[in-house]
């Protein structure tokens, strides 16, 4: 990379900070919230003699998106 495009990735980096840094919390806690739901809802399966589901199907789950709504509106 040339010094001029590191000055300006370390300018638009600069000018949006606040915005990066609420942007990596919110990925955080969707990350942790997407990771806590789906253990629950394996606790919830497993009480229910029922099979677990992997990660890309809780994702499609009503589970995932009504809890994520949910927070959200907190």
């Amino acid at each position: 990379m040339r010094r001029d495009q590191k000055l300006n990735i370390r300018s638009i980096l600069y000018r949006n900070g606040l915005s990066t840094v609420f942007l990596i919390l919110f990925l955080f806690t969707l990350i942790a919230q997407t990771l806590t739901g789906r253990k629950q809802r394996d606790k919830d399966l497993e009480e229910a003699h029922q099979a677990e589901i992997d990660l890309p199907t809780y994702l499609k789950s009503c589970h995932f998106i009504s809890s994520t709504f949910e927070n959200l509106e907190s």
